[in-house]
């Protein structure tokens, strides 16, 4: 999959070799995506980009078994959220409109308007908390699928095969990224999404047949029954249960907002599009999330079928052990399962990767990018990513951290922002205290719950909302005369 979007890439895409276009060649590209394309190629951009591997797909099929009936309202609070990223972020446009040949409005940070000290200081910590995001995001989804190819086929990660699959998966994303910029990226999406969609059914359809593999005389509605009480029984207390569901109610509806792959789309094909397409994107990403949902709840009751249901499997040892039962039903099940998993890989990981690079070029206090139409020597670059994040993908295994626990807490991270966000939207100044207060009690409640042990989710789920409160009081502060600092933001 990562040769063929190469090619095929080659094949139909464009000739151009750069990071982005010329300011002539923006304004010829707005024009081309103006219409019915631009639609497609941001819908297709705002699938890929939700339905991670590490953090949607590994997700539902590896802890549906954990949270039962509850993790559907990840489903249904991401339909919520497209409609309040719509709002918001029509807001935030009203406010600062997005310059189509200025490529700094494509990152986060200069969304903060304003050349005193505190505004300048909001965009370093902004922008340093996107790049320190990106990192960590990119090490655990590239984490995530070495450690799931390793184990399938050569029953360690500890040895030499996570590490080789770590670096030369990384280093072919990289390249493409690095090689063709945003373009590449955009197509590769296009190209992407058809395989993640149908691999998911499939995958769905294996999920069943394993199921009834390992029911003998049963008829079609006893193994439906047992899907849906695996849905009906959490693992977890009921308490666990609620907080999961106020937690992905708010990550869910700033998450979209709060990521550096929603902006850089409302510069790339304008916010109108983007904001045109949101809704219906995410609808079919929901209808996604659903199918891993139930491929989740059937895993899980082959493994009650199996190993009794008091026994306890979560995150990506689930998929694991869901992978090697799949190939005893049918070994083409696992081709279709990664042709899924690395499109999901590819088509969020490449757009991380164009995102982190404009962060590292961007200027706080002059508010622009360094240089980068074009980065020379991308093959070279892309050996020095693959070995670094190889490295920490090593001392990563080593550490007695669960890393499904790293996923919980680290996903919504991005979250930190949003009191900068809610001070955009509505017009206030002076948000780096704002912001710095939700970024030290949202590492400090992560850092309880990654120390909490593996079956106690009650913790893990907890850090998104703490910014959530943050962004609330600074409202109330601001918007209700409890301070004086509301000012028309200059939309420079």
């Amino acid at each position: 999959m990562f040769i063929m979007t190469f090619i095929v890439y080659r094949a139909f895409g464009p000739r151009n070799e750069t990071l982005l276009p010329s300011d002539q060649e923006k304004l010829t590209w707005t024009e081309l995506v103006s219409g019915s394309l631009g639609t497609i190629l941001a819908k297709t951009s705002i699938f890929a980009t939700l339905t991670s591997l590490a953090t949607v797909y590994v997700f539902f099929i590896g802890n549906t078994r954990v949270f039962g009936f509850w993790i559907l309202f990840a489903i249904v609070t991401l339909l919520v959220g497209a409609y309040v990223t719509v709002a918001l972020s029509r807001r935030i446009v009203s406010a600062r409109p997005m310059a189509q040949t200025r490529p700094s409005r494509a990152l986060i940070a200069d969304l903060v308007a304003g050349d005193d000290a505190d505004s300048v200081r909001t965009r370093a910590l902004v922008n340093g908390l996107m790049v320190v995001y990106l990192l960590v995001i990119l090490l655990l989804e590239f984490s995530v699928f070495s450690h799931i190819t390793a184990d399938l086929v050569g029953g360690t990660t500890g040895e030499w095969l996570g590490p080789a699959i770590f670096f030369f998966v990384l280093y072919l994303v990289s390249l493409f990224t690095l090689k063709y910029g945003m373009r590449g990226f955009v197509y590769a999406d296009l190209f992407q999404s058809p395989f993640l969609v149908l691999g998911s059914i499939i995958v769905l359809g294996g999920a069943f047949a394993l199921l009834y593999s390992n029911l003998s005389n049963a008829g079609p509605l006893q193994g439906f029954q047992l899907v849906g009480n695996e849905l009906a029984t959490p693992r977890v207390p009921i308490y666990t249960g609620l907080v999961f569901a106020a937690s992905a109610l708010v990550l869910n509806s700033f998450l979209v907002c709060a990521t550096p792959a929603h902006w850089a789309r409302m510069w790339i094909f304008g916010s109108k599009t983007v904001l045109n397409a949101q809704v219906p994107a995410t609808w079919i990403t929901a209808l996604v999330w659903l199918f891993l949902v139930i491929v989740g709840a059937t895993l899980s009751a082959s493994f009650s079928i199996q190993e009794g249901a008091e026994s306890f499997i979560a995150g990506e040892r689930a998929v694991a052990w869901f992978l090697s039962e799949l190939a005893d039903v049918n070994a083409i099940l696992l081709f279709f399962f990664w042709l899924a998993a690395v499109a999901a890989l590819f088509s969020t990981a490449d757009t991380q990767l164009f995102c982190l690079v404009l962060s590292l070029k961007y200027s706080p206090s002059r508010r622009e990018l360094k240089s980068v139409q074009n980065v020379k020597l991308p093959a070279l670059w892309s050996i020095l990513i693959a070995v670094t994040f190889t490295g920490l993908f090593t001392v990563l295994q080593d550490s007695n951290l669960l890393l499904d626990k790293i996923v919980f807490v680290t996903l919504p991270a991005c979250l930190v922002i949003v009191p900068t966000l809610v001070g955009v939207a509505f017009g206030f100044k002076r948000l780096f205290l704002a912001t710095l207060i939700s970024t030290i009690g949202y590492l400090a409640i992560g850092a309880v719950a990654l120390t909490s042990k593996e079956q106690d989710y009650a913790w893990t789920v907890v850090p998104p909302l703490f910014p959530l409160l943050v962004a609330a009081t600074l409202f109330a502060q601001r918007r209700f005369g409890l301070t004086s600092d509301v000012v028309e933001e200059s939309s420079k």
